[in-house]
């Protein structure tokens, strides 16, 4: 049977990102929606220290991903992102990386088993039921019939700060993996 994974930024790291750059309220990054302007390049601010290897995903608002991780997304398939040229600086340091890129997922999935995931309900769906409810999940089941067969990576609608991605992408991260690693937690979700 296939497996999902939910793809985090690594819990252990004691340095990230610090300031988001100012985009407004619009494009926003964790909708699923198709960004439709032209972005400058995107500067952010890290507390890395000098001369740290940076993990090849960060970030939350705005995830951030590593050129060599957009490489092996490429190689699995997944094709339902947009990536825009950003900046790490560490303005302490002086220090600053340019493989990076922010990264917009196309597409969010109405996919949990609400009866087997473990959530608290942080605002009511519409009456309507097109509207889910925004929940935050501490465990997470997925409804095997609700995800296309096709898809390879996605938000969950739910909880679009969820990113969930195909057990391809988990075989080529392992078989690719860089000497340092990947900076990536991923965690097997339940499939009912």
């Amino acid at each position: 049977m296939t497996s999902f994974y939910l793809m985090e930024v690594d819990h252990s790291l004691d340095y990230g990102v610090v300031a988001n750059p100012d985009i407004g309220d619009d494009p926003a990054f964790l909708t699923g929606h198709l960004i439709g302007e032209d972005l400058p390049t995107l500067v952010f601010e890290v507390n890395f220290p000098k001369d740290a290897r940076l993990p090849h995903f960060l970030g939350y608002e705005i995830p951030l991903v590593s050129g060599e991780l957009i490489q092996v997304f490429k190689a699995t398939g997944i094709d339902n992102f947009q990536i825009f040229p950003a900046r790490l600086t560490n303005s302490e340091t002086g220090q600053f990386w340019d493989d990076f890129f922010a990264f917009n997922v196309l597409g969010l999935i109405r996919a949990a088993n609400l009866e087997y995931s473990d959530f608290d309900v942080l605002m009511d769906g519409g009456d309507d039921s097109e509207v889910p409810a925004l929940l935050a999940f501490r465990e997470i089941a997925l409804d095997k019939d609700k995800i296309p067969s096709a898809v390879l990576m996605f938000r969950m609608a739910e909880d679009p700060g969820n990113l969930i991605v195909h057990e391809q992408l988990v075989k080529l991260l392992f078989k690719n993996r860089p000497e340092d690693g990947w900076g990536i937690d991923l965690i097997e979700v339940d499939l009912f």
